[in-house]
């Protein structure tokens, strides 16, 4: 699996999976996102397998931190590695330490079991939970990385190159 910064024929197989991959509350504007992305403020990666695009990540740089703001493989290549191998090329890439967001495993959730393999996921591809639980877009979320300890506070510089100085609209600490 190689990752590459994503090339413009890779752009319409991204937009297709992160709409199916994330739930509508969970994304951001596409448009935005494609900004964003030509101003340098994010990252957008494809993974690809003999040539054929299987998932892509998306990042966000700050000086001491990295965001993995978005991370999705295809359906029909799931399972075989391509995400770990993603996020470990991150962390070769980046010296700073990186975090994310995940839903957070909660009882009675709709979709219970994917929360809790996610969370297993990230724990094998070495992440800890930070202990701080966040609301990204309203839906509750926890923060996961590869620091030793993480404060929410930590993260407010990476979240505001990420979405502008009224980041606080989307993101804020759920105390």
């Amino acid at each position: 699996m190689e990752l590459h910064r994503t090339l413009p024929d890779e752009r319409r197989f991204i937009r297709h999976l992160y709409r199916e991959a994330f739930p509508a509350q969970e994304r951001k504007p596409f448009w935005r996102i494609r900004r964003q992305e030509r101003s340098g403020i994010l990252s957008m990666m494809t993974m690809v397998h003999e040539e054929v695009p299987v998932g892509f990540v998306m990042t966000v740089r700050g000086k001491h931190l990295v965001l993995v703001d978005y991370l999705a493989v295809a359906p029909q290549y799931r399972g075989r590695g391509f995400g770990t191998q993603a996020l470990r090329s991150l962390q070769r890439q980046y010296p700073v330490p990186l975090f994310l967001e995940i839903e957070r495993p909660e009882e009675g959730a709709d979709n219970q079991a994917q929360r809790l393999a996610r969370h297993a996921f990230y724990t094998r591809c070495g992440f800890s939970d930070a202990g701080v639980d966040l609301r990204v877009f309203g839906v509750r979320m926890m923060l996961m990385t590869t620091a030793e300890h993480l404060r929410f506070a930590d993260c407010i510089p990476v979240y505001e190159q990420g979405y502008g100085r009224y980041f606080r609209r989307y993101v804020r600490e759920d105390v």
